[in-house]
């Protein structure tokens, strides 16, 4: 059910529900006060007989043959004049007149001749005089007054039923905008939504929209340089490789040794940067089945496995059930870009120092080297993908995939230098709960 059909339908209902209860709350107290009147009619009537008794004591003759009111008669009243032993002296000519019986005094509802009748009977010295009119007068009287209630009830209901109708339809006609303007967009636009004149109500939706849009056009912006770039990467090895190998069905000697040595390195360049690719794919794709948290000592140890030259390498501040909250594999990975990273820039003769800080909340792991990276910390392209420093760098995703192992597992990567132009970096990770770590 469309959105306008539901508020059409529940106001309308709530409209319809309150006009109805207010409608009969009316007519209750209306019937309440005509019958109230009718019956005090009845009593007057009473009164106005007694009166005339009084003054007019013949009309009481007490013959054989009471006489009759002289009033017009009418087929919905009827009077009736008894003595305290029970004889009628005055009475109408009707039928109703001649079997009003003997009530009692007061107001009573009977049924005379297959008839209701609303009787009320007033006592004055030693007569009773009882007054009646038929209740289907009283009935009718209802049903008229029900319909000249009905009409304007129901012409002020339909009135406000089509503005409310109306008033919806108006009010609904932005968003039925916004929706014509997104099925005429083709699919791969991405510009972003202006809809005039558009209510309080739907600013901010579509302000997130418009959001969504810009960020999925950063993302599909970032994906096709991220595809133009690795294309260019895996080509460049690719060539290489091709051009060694054809060196190498040519020459023979130690210019084929050659040949084969260069296309083995091509080789390896181009495994690295597979891998590389592939660990920044599971990363942003959070495809990972490791446990949430790693101890720090475990990672370390897996780093350092993996890399050359780990006598230049000092760790200090590394304690046992040190945990970080995220995967063992991937804080490895980024320790070992990290550590790979700062080793390639940092000359043979000197070392690279590798500390663990943490506190109550976080943990950071320090790679401070003695290269001459730290005059690129002001200029905020560290982390490009694809963007080298210096001429024996690699691939140029290392730090960007530590970056994003930390901003995925609510981390930082933040760049120093040292006073000698070395480049610090340090990875924060949030600890893990001891219960967590792995």
């Amino acid at each position: 059910m469309s959105l306008q059909r539901r508020l059409l339908l529940t106001l309308g209902l709530a409209f319809t529900l309150l006009w109805l209860v207010a409608a009969g709350l009316l007519f209750v107290d209306l019937r309440r006060q005509v019958t109230a009147t009718l019956d005090q009619r009845l009593a007057a009537s009473a009164r106005m007989v007694a009166g005339l008794v009084a003054n007019r004591p013949e009309l009481a003759d007490t013959g054989p043959d009471p006489a009759r009111l002289t009033a017009p008669e009418t087929d919905g009243v009827a009077c009736q004049v008894r003595a305290a032993g029970g004889r009628v002296l005055l009475r109408t000519g009707s039928a109703a007149g001649r079997a009003l019986g003997t009530p009692t005094p007061g107001y009573h509802t009977r049924t005379i001749n297959d008839q209701r009748w609303r009787l009320y009977t007033l006592r004055h010295q030693d007569l009773f005089i009882t007054t009646a009119d038929r209740m289907r007068v009283r009935r009718d009287l209802e049903h008229r007054m029900l319909l000249v209630m009905v009409a304007p009830f129901a012409l002020a209901l339909v009135g406000g039923l089509i503005a409310l109708w109306l008033g919806i339809r108006r009010g609904l006609r932005p968003l039925h905008r916004l929706r014509e303007a997104l099925a005429r967009r083709r699919p791969d636009s991405l510009d972003l939504i202006r809809i005039e004149q558009a209510p309080a109500e739907l600013v901010p939706v579509i302000d997130t929209l418009n959001g969504l849009l810009s960020q999925v056009a950063e993302v599909l912006a970032h994906e096709r340089r991220f595809t133009s770039n690795a294309a260019h990467e895996l080509r460049t090895p690719l060539t290489g490789i091709k051009t060694h190998l054809q060196l190498a069905r040519r020459q023979q000697g130690p210019e084929r040794e050659q040949a084969i040595q260069h296309a083995q390195a091509g080789a390896q360049r181009l495994a690295h940067l597979v891998d590389q690719l592939l660990t920044l794919a599971r990363v942003e794709s959070d495809a990972g089945e490791e446990p949430p948290a790693a101890l720090v000592d475990t990672a370390v140890r897996e780093a350092l496995a993996d890399l050359p030259n780990t006598r230049r390498l000092h760790v200090t501040g590394l304690t046992p059930e040190l945990a970080v909250a995220a995967p063992v594999a991937l804080v490895s990975t980024a320790l070992r870009n990290l550590l790979t990273n700062a080793l390639r820039h940092t000359p043979e003769d000197s070392g690279v120092d590798l500390i663990i800080e943490k506190d109550a909340e976080r943990v950071r792991l320090r790679v401070e080297d003695r290269g001459s990276g730290g005059a690129q910390v002001g200029a905020g392209n560290l982390t490009r993908r694809f963007e080298r420093q210096g001429e024996r760098a690699g691939a140029g995703l290392g730090l960007a995939i530590v970056e994003a192992i930390a901003r995925h597992y609510d981390g930082a990567l933040r760049f120093a230098s040292t006073a000698d132009g070395g480049l610090v970096a340090m990875l924060e990770l949030p600890r893990a709960r001891d219960n967590d770590a792995r």
